[in-house]
């Protein structure tokens, strides 16, 4: 698997509310990609209807942007 770009991993974190629900709790925008991180985005990117990669793209970032805040 690729690694996310600084930019992705930042949006994941900060834009990606709804990561942060798929783990239902708070992430800390800490600008790195782990597994915490990873696993956020493939709970998101399955409760979307996403192909499940961990990466944020073009169609991950999208749809958190449009995710309601809590």
């Amino acid at each position: 698997m690729g690694t996310p770009s600084r930019a992705a991993a930042t949006s994941c974190c900060a834009a990606g509310t709804g990561a942060q629900q798929a783990l239902d709790r708070l992430l800390d925008v800490d600008e790195h990609v782990g597994p915490v991180t990873e696993e956020a985005t493939r709970r998101f990117q399955r409760a979307h209807g996403l192909s499940a990669d961990g990466v944020v793209g073009r169609h991950s970032r999208a749809a958190m942007v449009r995710a309601p805040r809590l």
